[in-house]
């Protein structure tokens, strides 16, 4: 897609800014007749529940912006957020992906759902760029037999604010490929991530902090040496987080904050503000039921 566009590839040690990040992602989407044929970019949060910026996402563009949380998403007693409408970075956030759905075309909105999942989108040609862990990659690698011949690779773009972060509130990890004891090492990634299936828990969804499983990654292949260096130099810097004791799942809460005229605010009816506001009032609601129902 790169080549087809006659766009560079970015350099795989220094990351892209939000600006350069976005013109990239324009660069690389057809848009003919009023519809997409290919976006630039098939993530964050892009699919037919979550086609939004979600709340993980809004952390960590706060985070990213200089905020310094202690729970990451939430306040130090898990009762509400840390985070609304007037923390830095989380407008700016928000505003640049709703202007990319919205006026480039490059990133997927509510109203034009194209995929169960950003995933199908990026492996069946329907987008260039993914953003994701190298978890991703995996799965990419375990579909298409012919995937490491097309793939590249890019450090995680400033696309939040001024500091990097990974694109996720855990550790990444990689596909599990050689090993002895590849078993054990699936079923404690499984529970890690609390993540169900056979098949998807061999792709790997969490970095084993376990020293003993570092053996079961490809580290010695060529393909996987640029994420690994990446990984072991980010994760020095990577704000982790524990579950929600009241609210562990993330799916109700970004449900809330969707739930909130998430269509209205991509058609222009409201403000980001307006919307974030609400959304995120809905959010510390629905916490406030979790924490009434445990109390």
């Amino acid at each position: 897609m790169f080549d087809k566009a006659g766009v560079a590839y970015p350099s795989q040690t220094v990351p892209l800014t939000a600006a350069e990040f976005r013109a990239l992602c324009k660069k690389l989407t057809v848009y003919k007749d009023g519809k997409i044929v290919q976006y630039g970019l098939a993530e964050p949060s892009a699919g037919t529940v979550w086609n939004g910026p979600d709340l993980g996402n809004m952390a960590r563009a706060a985070i990213s912006s200089g905020q310094k949380f202690g729970n990451y998403a939430f306040s130090a007693d898990y009762k509400k957020l840390s985070f609304d409408e007037n923390t830095p970075g989380v407008l700016g956030f928000v505003t640049m992906l709703v202007e990319m759905s919205m006026q480039d075309h490059s990133w997927p909105s509510p109203l034009d759902p194209s995929s169960s999942w950003a995933g199908d989108l990026f492996i069946h040609d329907k987008a260039a760029i993914q953003l994701a862990g190298p978890w991703f990659v995996g799965w990419c690698v375990n579909s298409d037999p012919e995937a490491k011949k097309i793939l590249g690779f890019a450090p995680t773009p400033l696309l939040w604010g001024t500091k990097q972060i990974y694109p996720m509130e855990t550790n990444c990890g990689y596909a599990m490929m050689k090993g002895a004891n590849k078993t054990a090492g699936f079923k404690l990634l499984e529970y890690l991530q609390y993540y169900g299936g056979e098949v998807n828990a061999k792709i790997a969804w969490n970095l084993p902090t376990i020293k003993s499983l570092y053996k079961l990654l490809p580290t010695s292949d060529p393909f996987w040496q640029p994420y690994f260096k990446e990984v072991d130099r980010i994760l020095k810097i990577e704000t982790l987080t524990a579950p929600n004791p009241y609210a562990p799942e993330w799916g109700p809460l970004n449900t809330a904050l969707f739930g909130t005229n998430l269509n209205d605010l991509y058609a222009g009816k409201i403000t980001i503000k307006q919307w974030l506001k609400q959304g995120l009032a809905a959010v510390n609601a629905k916490i406030a039921e979790s924490v009434e129902a445990k109390s």
